[in-house]
């Protein structure tokens, strides 16, 4: 801990426990696994419903000391499909907030299906993608993202959230198992209805977070959400948000994208039943995203081929929520397989660090003193690095200044897993110490929301 960190001494044991918690991201996460066929109690007060849950089985991690408790289950939707989920529990004696993950890529091996199974046992090429042997309409072209993770890597996944001692729930898409975006829909739905279920999740405090195609089921899992678990916040990066609108953007795409979203195409046909103008859209349009919470946050950049930054600057249009850009001074390549340099900033991105922070902050209860995220001062860099250029070509920042200043916020902490050893500072000091390397200021951790105000504003 170096001398300009000396303030997080007043935390005392609070700050040593997150950082010790923080330090197993580096390490081997040890884990003694059990089955346990018990499904947790139901609320007395659930209404009758036409879901049903299942539990499938559960583990218990032991991390460093603290037990962390994960269970998984299969939701039967009233549409005779069927949904899996798992829940990572902090294993506190309250009920603690919850951060909903949407995780379309996800294999799981686990759910006794047979397309899981088969799935489980592919040889996948070089950039993680099969043959679309399941999607809808396939006629022997076109390849789909699989990510096969062990429970281990899972745990290191949810970390961001549990180190705050939050609790997650994991809502498993399968994209690689066909169906539709109406499909992927009725999952979403059918996660948050099993998070009603729950009794050891605060269901007032409940954030949803997602990326890509993640994004947009977290968009849909929150307008959708089951009445008695309305997420507070909800935060999303690149996502399709319209269909009718992201259809057409598709079938423009040329080379190596254009190859890489036709299996997003197959689905939004067998949702909609015909292109635009003759399917039907209803339910996958922005109209249909009012019921999204107030504190909702889209990222995108202008650069992304993939997802187009007019998918979120149309939502802002229809929905007005909040939205964070990366401003480009170019027009995107229509061959190009990006999501735009947003996501490919080095070690974390600085969207996920906004993200997380936007959530986090907005779960917090009364009892947490202490917010800590992950963060990578290059990827701040560079997120700035990008505001001033826009700021510079005389274009419309704003959206950036209520976002930066959450990070004065003096509960929260960041911890810079970009150098070795990493290095926890506060969010003001890490906001300085980006905003002085870009515009080449002087401002300290107790001016510098002053200064970036003055900077985003002048």
């Amino acid at each position: 801990m170096t001398g300009k960190d000396e303030s997080i001494r007043c935390c005392g044991d609070i700050v040593a426990y997150y950082i010790a918690v923080l330090a197993l991201t580096f390490c081997a996460l040890s884990c003694a696994s059990h089955q346990n066929p018990a499904a947790p109690a139901l609320p007395k007060d659930a209404p009758a419903a036409a879901y049903r849950c299942e539990a499938i089985a559960s583990s218990v991690y032991n991390d460093d000391g603290r037990d962390l408790i994960e269970r998984r289950v299969r939701i039967y939707r009233p549409d005779g499909g069927k949904t899996y989920a798992q829940f990572i529990s902090s294993n506190s004696s309250t009920a603690r907030p919850v951060v909903v993950m949407t995780m379309p890529y996800k294999g799981i091996d686990w759910s006794g299906e047979e397309v899981d199974t088969r799935w489980a046992g592919y040889t996948l090429d070089a950039s993680g993608q099969h043959a679309d042997v399941d999607g809808p309409a396939y006629d022997g072209t076109g390849s789909v993202v699989y990510q096969r993770y062990v429970l281990s890597q899972i745990i290191d996944e949810v970390r961001p959230h549990i180190i705050n001692r939050f609790n997650v729930l994991l809502i498993y898409g399968r994209f690689y198992a066909g169906g539709s975006v109406r499909d992927d829909i009725e999952d979403m739905k059918a996660g948050m209805w099993h998070l009603a279920e729950i009794p050891d999740a605060d269901r007032t405090r409940i954030g949803v977070f997602g990326t890509s195609w993640g994004g947009f089921e977290a968009l849909y899992a929150g307008a959708f959400a089951d009445t008695r678990a309305r997420p507070l916040a909800v935060a999303a990066i690149a996502p399709p948000s319209d269909f009718t609108a992201m259809y057409n953007h598709i079938v423009t795409r040329t080379g190596d994208a254009r190859t890489f979203l036709e299996p997003y195409r197959r689905r939004i046909l067998a949702a909609s039943g015909g292109i635009p103008g003759l399917g039907s859209f209803t339910g996958m349009r922005h109209i249909d995203l009012t019921a999204l919470p107030a504190d909702t946050l889209v990222m995108h950049d202008e650069l992304d081929n993939l997802v187009p930054v007019t998918q979120t600057k149309d939502f802002m249009t229809s929905v007005s929520r909040n939205a964070y850009y990366w401003y480009r001074s170019a027009a995107p390549d229509t061959a190009a397989y990006t999501h735009g340099p947003m996501l490919e900033e080095p070690v974390v991105s600085s969207a996920y660090l906004i993200g997380c922070t936007y959530l986090h902050r907005r779960l917090a209860p009364p009892d947490l003193p202490v917010i800590m995220e992950l963060y990578s001062k290059p990827a701040f860099d560079s997120n700035l690095t990008a505001l001033r250029a826009a700021k510079s070509a005389s274009r419309d920042v704003s959206f950036a200044l209520p976002r930066l200043k959450e990070f004065c916020d003096s509960r929260l902490y960041l911890y810079n897993i970009a150098i070795d050893p990493p290095e926890l500072c506060t969010g003001a000091d890490a906001l300085a110490r980006s905003v002085n390397a870009v515009w080449g200021s002087n401002y300290t951790s107790t001016n510098i929301e002053a200064g970036i105000t003055s900077l985003l504003t002048q």
